[in-house]
């Protein structure tokens, strides 16, 4: 499962995934159980880069489809 890292344009520039074991969990429960926290992640991330470069998140709005990152 995998969760894509915009770039400030809104371009994907990067992906982070996670990867289990099929006969240890359903794929439903990796959406439950992991996927909250690597949205999470990949937020933190793009704010940490965004500030790295001088960019400010809130005076832009998100690509389209994508949450608004809080920090």
């Amino acid at each position: 499962m995998a969760v894509p890292v915009f770039d400030r344009s809104g371009q994907v520039m990067a992906a982070m995934s996670i990867a289990v074991r099929a006969d240890r969990i359903t794929l439903a429960e990796v959406r439950e159980t992991f996927l909250p926290a690597l949205r999470k992640a990949a937020g933190g991330l793009v704010t940490r880069l965004h500030a790295a470069c001088g960019f400010v998140a809130e005076r832009e709005p998100p690509p389209r489809g994508v949450p608004p990152i809080r920090p």
